[in-house]
């Protein structure tokens, strides 16, 4: 019994699923679109997806906006409600709180300490 080749296997079925996140990030891209990528519901996918990840299709989505994010927060002048639209959140609040968690800092501390 093998979990590594279960994980190998959902990660390969939901290869077309990251493929399209990756492409479309900066959208508001809804569950039932990903799902429908690979056809199956959508608790299904999130299973697929939390194995062969360690996170849910929300996390993963977010992950990929704060990587966006950090890219603009350094290499451009936009303020930080700009880059909260373009990368795809639906509010700057949001994105704040998504930041703080995963980097224990807001926005605007980050911008700060990368450009010092």
């Amino acid at each position: 019994f093998n979990c590594n080749k279960e994980n190998t296997s959902n990660l390969t079925r939901i290869s077309p699923v990251i493929d399209y996140i990756k492409s479309n990030y900066y959208k508001n891209i809804k569950l039932s679109e990903l799902s429908s990528i690979i056809h199956v519901c959508d608790n299904h996918l999130i299973r697929l997806f939390k194995s062969a990840t360690n996170r849910t299709p929300i996390n993963y989505i977010n992950d990929i906006r704060i990587e966006q994010a950090l890219k603009l927060l350094i290499n451009s002048e936009l303020s930080i409600t700009e880059i909260s639209y373009k990368v795809g959140f639906s509010s700057v609040n949001y994105m704040s709180n998504i930041f703080k968690t995963n980097l224990k800092m807001s926005p605007n501390q980050y911008r700060k300490r990368a450009k010092a």
